[in-house]
């Protein structure tokens, strides 16, 4: 594989969205294909797409979102033929990719690429997914941290008159900042263009906020050891079915949370009132288990009937630093909902 096959753009082919839209997710545990990949390639901010390329075909794929912290690795795709099979040709261009992938992220730390490079590189993969772990292994990274994605789910969730919708990111901006701007990996260029929900006391104070994205899948599969057949079941299964929806399984993803006191009862309120507003039954956020705050709520909230089927799922936080820069493993890491999704 010769070194001007990489190519590094600033903006998406067709060709790359194609290739990052046939993506599906997990291997061990639950299989599921995202739906608004097209529309989140058009939202990334300060994109670098740097794909890997014979003629008009191309091989990979990996898309950088370029922060002040560091790189995340927001997208990482390979062709159907990369991804599978032993055939000897497959199993040659793999070796040479991931080569030649590894000669890319020694560049981009230790020099530059291309006129690019960063002091920091950070993704987040399954812990479950063996062929991530050892790509990543393979690559240089370590894992910093673990997140938790929880669920919150209502049968039938309850309105709330307290319950409004926050337009203005300065109305929140303080407490929110007070709450994550030192955590690793701050950003807050899609939280900042709103909007919010929140509670409101009867003087108008804040007591509760936070900040979602609507995301649609298809679930090919559920974790467990029958996850795969029970997909077909669930739309005959009372009460499941209003929860999940295999073929068009639509929920909210959450993130800048805060809560007054860290009060359990507010967050239940919240959630449940913007789910009976949007008319959805479910919630997923993540939070790094190491965070105080997001680890007092866990244990002392009632997240719903698809905590107790699914558990907490973890997702391991993975880095690769230049020399003297590698993060501190005791501060935890900020997750935005956007890189999740």
């Amino acid at each position: 594989m010769q070194r001007d096959l990489i190519k590094f753009r600033e903006y998406a082919t067709p060709e790359i969205i194609e290739l990052l839209d046939n993506i599906e997710y997990g291997t061990n545990g639950a299989i599921y294909k995202h739906l608004d990949t097209r529309d989140r390639i058009a939202e990334i901010d300060t994109p670098l797409f740097l794909s890997l390329e014979q003629g008009a075909r191309i091989m990979a794929n990996l898309t950088f979102c370029r922060r002040d912290q560091g790189w995340y690795i927001r997208f990482f795709g390979f062709t159907k033929g990369l991804r599978a099979g032993k055939h000897t040709t497959r199993a040659n261009s793999s070796s040479l990719l991931r080569k030649e992938l590894k000669k890319v992220f020694n560049d981009l730390l230790e020099q530059d690429r291309d006129g690019y490079s960063t002091e920091v590189l950070y993704a987040y993969i399954d812990p479950q997914n063996d062929r991530s772990q050892l790509i990543s292994k393979d690559f240089g990274f370590e894992r910093h941290t673990t997140l938790i994605t929880q669920t919150f789910s209502r049968v039938y969730p309850k309105k709330s008159t307290r319950l409004v919708r926050i337009e203005d990111y300065n109305e929140v901006k303080e407490l929110f900042l007070s709450r994550y701007a030192d955590q690793h990996f701050f950003h807050d260029h899609h939280i900042k263009q709103g909007p919010f929900h929140g509670l409101r006391d009867r003087n108008g104070k804040i007591l509760a906020f936070i900040h979602t994205t609507e995301v649609h899948w298809i679930i090919r599969q559920l974790p467990g050891k029958f996850g795969k057949p029970l997909v077909k079941l669930v739309p005959f299964i009372p009460f499941i079915n209003r929860l999940l929806k295999p073929s068009q399984h639509t929920f909210l993803a959450a993130d800048a949370l805060w809560i007054k006191d860290n009060d359990p009862k507010l967050l239940e309120e919240l959630f449940s009132a913007i789910l009976a507003e949007r008319k959805l039954n479910m919630i997923i956020w993540w939070s790094d288990e190491k965070d105080p705050a997001s680890s007092s709520l866990r244990n002392k909230v009632k997240w719903g009937l698809l905590d107790k089927l699914v558990g907490r799922t973890p997702v391991d936080v993975v880095v690769r630093a230049k020399e003297g820069h590698a993060p501190d493993k005791n501060k935890p890491v900020f997750v935005s909902a956007f890189d999740m999704v």
